[in-house]
């Protein structure tokens, strides 16, 4: 039997979860909407430094508008990828 792909937000929410419980860190969803087009799904900041994650299944890739916003936000010092898991975001804060 294959393991399914968990769906997006489902790991976005383990994601929120997880940080959340961190010491000194503070997460929230940016929902897609008008006016947040392209942003990242998650932005954390994490004992002072902010993480800006753009959430995607296994497989998929972020489009060209959100790794241009992601690349913004990485120009203005922020730590800015794409993530896949839960185990990715703590390779990426550890």
């Amino acid at each position: 039997m294959s393991k399914s792909i968990p769906l997006e937000s489902s790991i976005t929410r383990a994601i929120i979860t997880w940080l959340n419980k961190q010491p000194g860190t503070f997460a929230i969803k940016i929902h897609g909407g008008r006016w947040t087009s392209g942003q990242p799904d998650i932005i954390a900041c994490v004992e002072g430094r902010t993480y800006a994650l753009e959430v995607k299944r296994p497989g998929n890739k972020a489009t060209k508008l959100q790794e241009a916003t992601l690349k913004k936000w990485e120009e203005a010092g922020a730590v800015a990828r794409v993530v896949y898991s839960l185990e990715d975001v703590k390779r990426i804060i550890t």
